[in-house]
């Protein structure tokens, strides 16, 4: 057969028989939906296992991978719950700086990548849906949190470029909330 002479699998072809321009749209129409309930579904899965792992780890012993699921599960809720998604990004962050705390110097460039991440996100979901105000505080006591996580006398200065680019970071996501049209984005900023 042509499946087998092509080597594919006859699952992954579709046959679009071309009637009317309005047909054509309305079975693409459908099959969007299904995909999308199909997206759905996978992340609503995917947050449900994330929490039931968080829930289930040891926090004196494991803060770590609370910190990893923590993540996982705002990943998975940004997309039906955004205010659900920033509490639990910014109890990742939180528990990202109780174990920042408890790490040597060896492990600060990790912390401070991770926690640039996370902050993004927080800091992102707070221009949308709280204010910039509250953007702007998070940022403030993310710098203040790491500002003396060096990582030791020879990397001052990627530190002090780490610092910097999280001003630069958030001035762009300032700047790309206004674009969007977020009311007060960059209202009382200085």
């Amino acid at each position: 057969t042509l499946m087998s002479r092509i080597e594919m699998d006859p699952r992954l072809i579709c046959l679009v028989v071309r009637e009317s321009e309005a047909e054509l749209k309305g079975g693409a129409d459908r099959v969007e939906q299904a995909l999308l309930l199909a997206a759905g579904f996978f992340f609503d899965e995917a947050a449900k296992w994330s929490q039931q792992v968080l829930s289930s780890l040891n926090r004196r012993e494991q803060l770590d991978l609370i910190v990893r699921h923590g993540f996982k599960a705002a990943f998975y809720l940004e997309h039906r719950e955004i205010s659900a998604a920033l509490r639990q990004y910014m109890a990742a962050y939180n528990d990202l700086l109780e174990l920042s705390r408890a790490v040597g110097r060896d492990r600060h460039i990790e912390v401070k990548r991770v926690a640039e991440v996370i902050n993004f996100k927080v800091c992102r979901l707070t221009l949308h849906t709280i204010s910039a105000k509250a953007a702007q505080a998070q940022l403030l006591r993310h710098v203040s949190h790491l500002k003396s996580m060096t990582g030791g006398d020879d990397r001052v200065f990627e530190h002090l470029a780490y610092l910097a680019r999280q001003h630069v970071v958030f001035g762009e996501l300032v700047k790309e909330a206004a674009k969007a049209g977020v009311q007060n984005a960059n209202g009382g900023l200085h």
